[in-house]
């Protein structure tokens, strides 16, 4: 019997079966350039778990170069398939005051939400939150600082 070598399968290919596993039966999805590879299926609700991330330094709601690499890629997807809701969630790690923390998260998912709408998004489909310090992504103890906790995540819907 044969394997496939994982590295011999594109990106492409692997969303494609990930598409497939998830019981999505459009042969033809439109695929993003996206880290990794988004599948986007106008069919299904495939699109709905797949979360664009972007990272902010500590204590910034400013959109880094990388982060405006994110908003590229939403408004290259946005524009293949066009969301009917965004929800743009922001986070933050345990460093500082809850308080503190609410609020920049919120800072964080507001100013994507304005640099969405700066782009062409319609404000009336974009729903912000924030969670603070409350679902990290990666869990550590209160006062530790955790980069990949302070984020904030765009779902289309």
């Amino acid at each position: 019997m044969r394997y496939l070598s994982i590295r011999r399968v594109s990106k492409a290919t692997l969303a494609l079966v990930t598409l497939a596993a998830a019981g999505c039966q459009n042969t033809s999805p439109k695929f993003s350039t996206a880290q990794p590879v988004h599948a986007i299926c106008a069919d299904c609700d495939w699109n709905k778990s797949q979360p664009y991330i972007v990272l902010f330094n500590y204590g910034s709601a400013s959109v880094n170069n990388f982060g405006r690499a994110v908003v590229d890629q939403v408004m290259h997807d946005a524009k293949l398939i066009p969301p009917k809701r965004i929800s743009i969630v922001g986070h933050a790690d345990r460093v500082g005051s809850e308080a503190d923390n609410m609020r920049l998260s919120l800072r964080r998912a507001k100013t994507l939400r304005d640099t969405l709408i700066q782009h062409g998004i319609a404000p009336e489909i974009i729903s912000v939150s924030g969670r603070g310090e409350t679902e990290p992504s990666v869990p550590t103890y209160d006062g530790v600082e955790e980069r990949a906790n302070r984020n904030a995540m765009i779902l289309f819907e």
